[in-house]
């Protein structure tokens, strides 16, 4: 359900209120989460100076093997994020990548793209193409979101996250809906990412509506620590 805010100032202020009365100190937690968010952001600049890997790396082979170790497990969750490799054959891969290049050369998407908001919003290109394509439903696009390997790579992660608490399945680890992207090519050697620094979405909904102030409900109480605990 949408949030609707007739009165954005006036939820603004009432929202700030509640929160205050619940946390009376909260000006000291809040320097104790940006510390704590400094010290990992140093740990983890520490690890990419040494050339260490910052975001985890899992073989695909591993996920179906049921050999992702404990610590494995521990890391992604600690990081966010991690690198799934080789869920699909490089010959696969080869193949999908020359259709969609022949998709892309045949409907002459990069002259007609070439000024769209894409590449504007998400990044300054070196290159005279671009590089974000608004194409979704390509065959090969098509072939990779319904694919069994990707559908057990994203099961995999599902099952990371707790799907029941307190008596209620909050959702289905095995059910995996598809999610259509849009098209991103780089050129080999592209230095530039073809995305800007940006946050997707959410604001003053993040902590003025009250389901999804749930979300940082241990920060609001004043004990951040507990999430980062995974509780």
């Amino acid at each position: 359900m949408a949030l609707h805010i007739d009165d954005l100032p006036a939820a603004i202020r009432k929202a700030k209120q509640e929160l205050r009365e619940k946390l009376p100190n909260y000006q000291a937690v809040f320097a104790e989460v940006e510390s704590a968010m400094y010290e990992e952001a140093h740990r983890i600049a520490q690890l990419r100076d040494r050339g260490e890997p910052v975001i985890p790396e899992i073989a695909f082979a591993d996920i179906v093997g049921n050999r992702v170790s404990a610590e494995q497990i521990a890391l992604v969750k600690a990081r966010g994020a991690c690198v799934i490799r080789k869920v699909f054959d490089r010959s696969l891969v080869e193949q999908w990548d020359n259709d969609i290049a022949d998709y892309v050369e045949r409907n002459d998407l990069d002259r007609k793209l070439l000024h769209r908001a894409e590449d504007k919003y998400f990044g300054q290109l070196a290159s005279s193409k671009p590089q974000i394509y608004g194409v979704y439903w390509s065959k090969p696009q098509v072939l990779a979101r319904q694919s069994p390997e990707l559908t057990q790579a994203r099961v995999f992660l599902n099952r990371l996250w707790r799907t029941e608490s307190e008596g209620r399945v909050h959702f289905d680890p095995d059910h995996v809906p598809v999610y259509a992207d849009r098209l991103r090519r780089r050129p080999p050697g592209s230095e530039s990412l073809g995305l800007s620094a940006h946050c997707d979405g959410g604001s003053v909904e993040r902590w003025i509506e009250a389901n999804f102030r749930k979300v940082y409900r241990h920060v609001f109480s004043g004990n951040f620590r507990r999430a980062r605990n995974g509780r």
